[in-house]
């Protein structure tokens, strides 16, 4: 009874959160654990085998991390609601962290045409850090969804990992939807019906079509079929204490 009311107050807290954030009026941790060692960013994973790609929440005050880390390059993988990226991408100047924001949203989207290749670009800047040997990490907000979109395809690129794969381990179990029980309906709901069929489009084409990490380009966007009924959903992440 007591579980179940904690899990109910702290969905109000982030359903607030989420009301609050086009006014930036304050700021919500992830409650994905960090999986790198010595490091607490919330929702913080290494995504390549070779630790070369990273992926979190916003670093937000925690800039240090990157320092850390060795982090070279940084794509700022959201909108911009109340100033918050521009101060993001001063920071990173001050550490001389080269950085690439793309404005991707995550839900009204009206073209997918213009959203996968938000996806494609931001893939292209990860394979060009992964080439020049620089340490690149991705986020969103709480990095949990657009950043989960943008990590399962890049697993599922460089790895050939299959669609299934790549959604339970790098999108659900990093908090993707319900993966975060904690996440409103109001958002999973979004997160189903206007992310995960583009994720679904882009999937299907990468693995009917065999591209490859090397090969990705702008032509996988080209009259992408994203249909809105699918059987994918999440169930909570282990990743949760």
């Amino acid at each position: 009874m007591f579980q179940n009311f904690v899990i109910k107050m702290k969905k109000i807290f982030f359903g607030l959160f989420l009301l609050q954030l086009t006014n930036g009026a304050f700021a919500l941790s992830s409650p994905i654990k960090s999986t790198v060692d010595g490091f607490n960013l919330p929702n913080l994973h290494q995504v390549d085998r070779e630790g070369l790609v990273y992926r979190s929440m916003s670093p937000d005050k925690e800039m240090s991390v990157l320092q850390k880390l060795g982090i070279k390059n940084v794509l700022i993988f959201k909108n911009q609601t109340r100033r918050e990226v521009d101060k993001e991408i001063l920071e990173l100047s001050k550490l001389k962290i080269t950085h690439l924001h793309i404005p991707f949203l995550w839900k009204d989207i009206e073209d997918y045409s213009q959203a996968c290749q938000q996806i494609v670009s931001g893939i292209q800047f990860i394979k060009r850090s992964i080439k020049q040997k620089k340490k690149v990490l991705f986020h969103c907000t709480v990095g949990e969804d657009r950043t989960g979109i943008l990590s399962g395809l890049f697993t599922m690129l460089n790895e050939s990992k299959s669609i299934e794969d790549v959604f339970r381990q790098e999108m659900c179990e990093k908090g993707y939807g319900k993966g975060n029980p904690f996440k409103p309906y109001k958002v999973t709901s979004a997160i189903r019906s206007d992310l995960t069929p583009l994720f679904l489009a882009m999937a299907k084409r990468i693995a009917e079509s065999k591209v490859t990490l090397s090969d990705i380009n702008e032509s996988l966007c080209h009259e992408l079929k994203v249909e809105s009924e699918h059987d994918f959903d999440c169930e909570s992440s282990s990743l949760i204490d």
